[in-house]
């Protein structure tokens, strides 16, 4: 039997009243310094890994036998795994014993590794190291860390303590506390209207208290996620939602910013710059004025306001949803993939321009989809359940015909068209399909077929639930746009 066995969790975030700012201070800055030389080390220890002619035949050949456990030999050789990651953040503690635990070492090595893993698999072109302007988090690994928790007192280490503000008319976390054990303490640092507050999220075994009731799990709801919209299907319930409906546009706002930042950088460090504009080559020392500090905490602050206001609308939306119905199907989407810029180079058939190659990157960091799709599987978890994602290069919910079985590819600005003589909403259509999608055999591990006898007897009602829906969408201002 393992020492550690794999346990539900869920975290409790609280506000801590720190009054001995200096010291966290200098705590986090010791554990954001431990963390820039692992990661240092991770990257150095990763570029030699890389230049031996052996691991570089064990990557390209797939076919060599025991090629894991020896790509694994070679990662101890050259010192580049986590754990011999653990021992240089060990080693780092030294030098700071009477401030940070080991336990908050390792982890901090843990991170770096982490990051630095994407670039070896190709996941991130770079990692980057945090600054004294970053928001920056650090945890303990169990409930016996030097960065603990016990009975309302947040301990950093053997001397240092602070209160934990829970309000008198607070339940839940009274209730979380109460009923759940600690796994673990992390303390987070957020800048918040240009001052700087502590957090404590307490790690507890169990899931969390319930705060709305739960739909049957006898009906299945089927999700078409897009880049800014969610289409929601089942027997009894047709909506098309807008992710992100009231969140406030700030892309100009923040273009201006960033206009005067460069205008201020530039105006403090001249040096630093040729006759043309561009950028010396070389170390440089920049030098901040106190106008381009503050406009950096206004920027930081509009993104820190719209990605709170965005996770609580992705939260109502998901409570919404699971109201209704606990049997939820969606498509597997891959929303890096949507990011990307096309490769090919196209025309505009009317005037002969070059098409742009961007294609969904301002729209996924607009209205975040791969979000929602996270917290609504976090919140099925909760109840023993989870979201369920088909099997796309099998299912072509847009695309399939539910009356022949037939697919046909369209185009993306095909909004509507035809099945069976009515006329559907493509997204719509999409969730319909999905909903209806079944497991080919005991063998398959996503649902890989489309239950086409279901879909005929369900057809005649989802017409009339969709053409409700877009009558409702049709007297609203948010996304007639979309459907017309």
């Amino acid at each position: 039997m393992p020492r550690y066995q794999r346990t539900d969790s869920f975290t409790l975030t609280i506000e801590a009243d720190i009054k001995d700012r200096a010291y966290v201070e200098k705590y986090f800055r010791v554990l954001d310094q431990i963390y820039n030389g692992c990661l240092d080390v991770a990257l150095k220890r990763l570029h030699k890994l890389q230049m031996d002619p052996e691991y570089q035949k064990l990557v390209k050949d797939k076919t060599i036998k025991g090629r894991s456990k020896k790509i694994h030999e070679k990662q101890i050789e050259y010192g580049y795994t986590e754990y011999q990651l653990h021992e240089k953040a060990a080693e780092m503690k030294h030098h700071f014993s009477d401030i940070v635990g080991i336990d908050e070492c390792q982890k901090q090595a843990t991170k770096a590794f982490r990051a630095v893993e994407k670039i070896r698999f190709h996941q991130a072109d770079s990692v980057r190291h945090h600054s004294r302007y970053d928001d920056t988090s650090v945890e303990g690994k169990s409930k016996n860390s030097a960065l603990n928790y016990r009975k309302g007192l947040l301990y950093i280490g053997k001397t240092h303590r602070y209160e934990i503000i829970i309000k008198p008319d607070d339940s839940y976390a009274q209730e979380a506390i109460r009923n759940n054990r600690l796994k673990y303490v992390r303390l987070l640092r957020k800048t918040i209207r240009g001052k700087t507050r502590y957090f404590v999220q307490l790690v507890l075994r169990g899931t969390p208290p319930r705060k709305h009731e739960y739909g049957p799990e006898t009906v299945v709801t089927g999700l078409d996620v897009g880049v800014s919209t969610v289409a929601e299907v089942s027997k009894n319930h047709v909506e098309l939602h807008e992710l992100g409906p009231d969140i406030p546009v700030i892309d100009a706002e923040i273009r201006r910013i960033n206009r005067a930042m460069d205008r201020s950088r530039r105006a403090s460090n001249p040096e630093y710059f040729n006759e043309d504009g561009t950028i010396r080559k070389g170390r440089k020392k920049w030098h901040y004025s106190n106008r381009y500090s503050r406009m950096r905490k206004k920027r930081k602050e509009l993104y820190r306001k719209r990605a709170l206001q965005l996770k609580t609308s992705h939260e109502m939306l998901a409570n919404e949803i699971l109201e209704r119905s606990t049997t939820v199907i969606c498509e597997t989407m891959n929303y890096r993939a949507l990011q990307k810029r096309s490769k090919k180079t196209t025309h505009n058939s009317r005037n002969g321009r070059f098409n742009r190659k961007s294609r969904f990157g301002k729209a996924l960091a607009n209205h975040a989809p791969s979000m929602f799709e996270q917290l609504l599987d976090q919140k099925l978890h909760y109840i023993g359940k989870e979201l369920i994602r088909t099997d796309t290069a099998k299912i072509r919910a847009s695309q399939i015909n539910h009356v022949n079985g037939e697919a046909i590819k369209k185009d993306l600005s095909v909004r509507k068209f035809e099945i069976d003589g009515n006329i559907v909403q493509r997204d719509l259509y999409s969730a319909f399909i999905t909903g209806h999608t079944v497991y080919s055999s005991e063998d398959s591990l996503k649902p890989d077929m489309v239950d086409f006898e279901s879909c005929a007897n369900d057809f005649e009602t989802f017409l009339i639930l969709q053409d409700r829906e877009l009558k409702s969408i049709a007297n609203t201002a948010n996304l007639s746009w979309y459907i017309s």
